[in-house]
């Protein structure tokens, strides 16, 4: 019976305050969503009224069907992805959390089958996850008579959710029994996620590319059956009261329980069947005998910064233990393929795949060159920023575990009985992943720079701008995964908290000083402006060189200096609550040696 297990997790989940603060959150963020439709929709009923030439001088009449057909679909659409998007992380716990504490072996040794464990974890876990999804019902049945919605679309609607949730969910209790933490299971899930859309984004380009080769077109029609089938949107066309088709909605209704039930069956047996082999395999390997056996050091320990050795040389980069076991020559030899062949379609997707290698073939570079000058900006530009939120994204999962994973592998009370500095111990840990980091940007460099050169000065300058501007972005989301590290229970709340103050104040640093940079570059340029010649010759690029020395320089010292503030909460708050003092004469020397090493640390600097 799956009676306990349920009743134990919808009690336990009733008393977590994060359940109510979602929903809180959630139903704000529908309310504030809705009042900005509404407020699009007021507007265009104010201009329709005005008088020519300034508007027609009539109420539009369909005005309101805009706004409830706009309202809805973005309200639907954004409740699967929300679906697929907190799902792992909420049910991705069930199993790990347990690990974590120490009481899963205890739940495995009482009287209850795997099947009983994994079911009544699941479906606790999603009965939470369905009521955060009917927040959103309210507002949908309210605008349903205006948007072609009536019963039949939103039970169609009901299923598909019901669909999503019930593959997703099995998918990360796969994924919680597999992994030993929370936020390496969710991350897994994500990665899969991720690279299964570039799959099919790649291949889609290729057959568009190559559309003699006949096996790639096929590939690609099935592939595009499949991504129907597992599509919820997709599922929902031929429901809408507008275009309203039985028969083909139970068509793809079929196609759907397929997929999605199909996947969810498939994880379901998985998890029951590996739950207790599994957790027995990771209580005999420790993960620190297997990544010592299997990815031994890469160079002879430093006496000076042990911390930064260990996480650059041990640690790495990868956010994963499995991906450690990659050797870091594999790594940046990805890196620098992939960049290359990223660069490479910049360039082929404006002059064609038969051109570009007919004009390498016949030595007429010259003329192909003076074409592509200025047109693959906008590329490179996008390249750029994809460059600086990938390379913070990982430096910030890295950041986020570094405290709370020592924590739960149940070795940071023993870096804290070091001698080391607090300063060392959380500065230390930021200098190596960021260290481990520059390999793989200076191969990305390296390829995009080979490449770019082709497409103009102007792409040359955008590269250099990825590259320089990751810098002091990766810094700034390092410490802010540190300094939710230290103060967070888990690491998969470290990593919400990380991911979600990066990127609330990252976007208003940038949306501040936008301005600010743009009217410095304009100095910059009217500085220069005797040198009319140097101007006209370099035009654009002289503009966007001038722009990237003012972005650069702007941001550096925006994000280092609310870093070093992040870095120093971090440690303030490791030195007053874990950090072991010892008392001499009724004096705490450990404060007192933390505030001598600070203070002489400030002075050499």
């Amino acid at each position: 019976m799956i009676g306990p297990v349920l009743r134990q997790e919808l009690l336990l989940g009733g008393r977590r305050g994060r359940w109510d603060a979602l929903r809180r959150l959630f139903t704000s963020w529908l309310v504030l969503q809705f009042c900005f439709y509404f407020g699009s929709y007021c507007f265009d009923i104010w201009r329709s009224m005005l008088d020519p030439p300034d508007g027609p001088g009539r109420m539009d009449i369909t005005a309101s069907g805009r706004f409830a057909e706009a309202y809805v679909a973005a309200l639907v659409t954004q409740q699967f992805v929300l679906l697929f998007l907190l799902t792992p992380g909420f049910v991705a716990g069930a199993i790990t959390d347990e690990k974590s504490r120490g009481t899963l072996q205890y739940l495995l040794t009482a009287d209850l089958t795997s099947g009983e464990i994994i079911i009544g974890k699941l479906v606790g876990r999603l009965f939470y996850m369905g009521l955060l999804c009917l927040a959103s019902l309210p507002l949908l049945a309210l605008m349903a008579p205006y948007a072609n919605f009536n019963l039949f679309t939103i039970f169609a609607l009901a299923v598909a959710v019901v669909l999503v949730l019930s593959a997703v969910g099995a998918a990360s209790m796969l994924a919680s029994i597999w992994g030993r933490q929370t936020r390496d299971a969710v991350i897994a899930l994500y990665l899969l996620g991720g690279c299964g859309a570039l799959v099919v984004v790649g291949l889609r380009e290729l057959s568009v590319a190559f559309p003699t080769w006949t096996f790639l077109t096929a590939a690609v029609a099935q592939l595009d059956a499949v991504v129907d089938a597992l599509s919820p949107l997709h599922l929902l066309e031929p429901a809408s009261a507008a275009h309203q088709d039985v028969p083909e909605f139970a068509r793809r209704l079929l196609a759907a329980l397929l997929a999605w039930g199909g996947l969810a069956g498939i994880c379901v047996a998985l998890a029951v069947w590996r739950l207790r082999p599994a957790y027995m395999r990771q209580l005999e390997c420790g993960s620190t005998q297997r990544k010592d056996a299997v990815c031994p050091a890469r160079a002879t320990a430093s006496e000076d910064e042990p911390i930064r050795w260990k996480e650059q040389q041990v640690e790495g980069i990868a956010p994963l233990p499995m991906l450690r076991l990659v050797p870091r020559a594999v790594g940046v030899a990805v890196v620098f393929i992939a960049a290359l062949a990223v660069s490479t379609w910049n360039i082929l997707s404006l002059t064609g795949t038969g051109p570009f290698l007919q004009a390498l073939e016949g030595g007429a570079i010259g003329p192909l060159l003076t074409r592509l000058d200025g047109t693959c900006d906008a590329q490179f530009w996008a390249q750029s920023m994809a460059v600086i939120t990938l390379a913070a994204l990982i430096v910030g999962v890295r950041c986020s575990g570094a405290i709370t994973g020592e924590r739960e592998r149940r070795t940071w009370e023993a870096l804290l009985l070091t001698p080391l500095p607090v300063r060392e111990l959380v500065r230390g840990k930021l200098r190596g992943i960021m260290n481990a980091t520059r390999p793989y940007l200076i191969a990305y460099a390296l390829a995009t720079l080979s490449v770019a050169w082709l497409a103009g000065v102007t792409a040359v300058v955008w590269t250099l701008l990825g590259v320089l501007a990751a810098w002091p972005a990766i810094y700034y989301v390092g410490a802010i995964g540190l300094y939710n590290s230290a103060r967070s229970a888990s690491s998969w709340r470290s990593l919400f908290a990380t991911i979600s103050v990066s990127s609330v104040t990252g976007f208003f640093i940038c949306a501040v000083t936008g301005p600010l940079i743009a009217i410095a570059s304009l100095l910059l340029l009217s500085c220069f402006g005797p040198f009319g010649w140097a101007a006209r010759a370099m035009s654009p690029a002289w503009g966007i060189l001038a722009l990237t020395v003012c972005l650069v320089s702007c941001w550096t010292w925006l994000f280092w200096g609310r870093a070093d503030r992040y870095l120093r909460d971090a440690q303030q708050r490791v030195i007053g609550r874990e950090r072991t003092s010892y008392w001499v004469g009724g004096v705490n020397c450990g404060y007192a040696t933390e505030l001598f090493m600070r203070q002489f640390e400030s002075k050499r600097a």
